[in-house]
């Protein structure tokens, strides 16, 4: 079995709080597109987690090297899992989470390259009074570039996430199944220029 090890750095301030948060959320959460936590390593001078190990890597390197290619049904499909990861930490579990660093080093791709949204050490959880005006300030939502088909429905998304209004925004659920019907669209599409 092949894992990846993430050490905390314990001279830095917050590395204590950062590796018991992570550890809660990881320890109750069970998501296909969140990272897998398989055991922690605790003592008084040193702090780590064993964790699922991502043959592919982070998705900063597949959309910004010239060594790597996504097409767009790849690049679909991980905005599907992470949008998919989030909508279970928002609506899911019993506790709202919220990632608070999602970015493109946060994703980590598997064999297959299914997306896996890690790094919770910031992460916020909050009871549900709480939940309300926590996100209206922290939530965020990261921008992945798109390739050319697909291209203004996907950039829409963002658009209609950032309203003014929390009440006109559009939460995980809706953004998740939107992303999905841009890519049965995009598949109909190439089979009938086929």
């Amino acid at each position: 079995m092949r894992f990846a090890v993430k050490v905390f750095k314990l001279e830095f301030e917050g590395a204590f709080k950062s590796f018991e948060i992570e550890c809660e959320v990881l320890r109750n959460i069970r998501h296909r597109n969140l990272m897998k936590i398989i055991s922690s390593c605790c003592n008084i001078d040193f702090k780590a987690l064993v964790l699922e190990f991502m043959p592919n890597g982070i998705l900063d390197k597949w959309l910004y090297s010239n060594n790597y290619f996504l097409d767009i049904l790849q690049r679909l499909n991980i905005m599907i899992d992470v949008a998919s990861a989030l909508e279970y930490l928002h609506h899911g579990h019993t506790m709202l989470v919220v990632h608070c660093d999602s970015k493109l080093s946060n994703v980590l791709l598997d064999e297959d390259m299914v997306a896996h949204l890690s790094d919770f050490g910031i992460a916020k959880l909050l009871c549900e009074e709480d939940s309300m005006i926590e996100t209206m300030t922290i939530a965020t939502i990261g921008y992945m570039e798109p390739a050319k088909n697909c291209a203004s429905s996907i950039l829409q998304l963002p658009l209609k996430c950032s309203a003014e209004l929390p009440d006109e925004r559009l939460d995980m659920k809706e953004i998740a199944t939107k992303l999905s019907k841009i890519k049965v669209k995009f598949l109909k599409d190439i089979e009938r220029v086929r």
